[in-house]
């Protein structure tokens, strides 16, 4: 996304390991550290495969409602993890 300009300007973020890398290649990209995730409005990103679902199970629950979220966590056996605040 960063590549075609999606990320320019808008906060988001990417696993631990290439950040500084991201942050090289992309310097428009308002970068977040230490999260799972980051919803952007229209563009959501995450920090790594186990911070996908994450994130996915807050677009279930953006779209469709806490309870949905919970029971698509608790169907899949899954402890979600909500994101913790952000740092810079």
């Amino acid at each position: 996304m960063a590549a075609i300009g999606l990320l320019d300007n808008v906060r988001a973020t990417t696993h631990w390991e290439d950040i500084s890398e991201f942050r090289r290649r992309h310097p428009t990209v308002d970068v977040a550290i230490g999260v799972r995730w980051v919803d952007a409005g229209r563009i959501v990103t995450a920090a790594g495969i186990a911070a996908g679902i994450d994130m996915c199970l807050h677009i279930v629950e953006r779209l469709c409602g806490r309870d949905l979220a919970l029971k698509t966590a608790r169907q899949m056996d899954y402890s979600w993890v909500e994101n913790p605040a952000m740092k810079n």
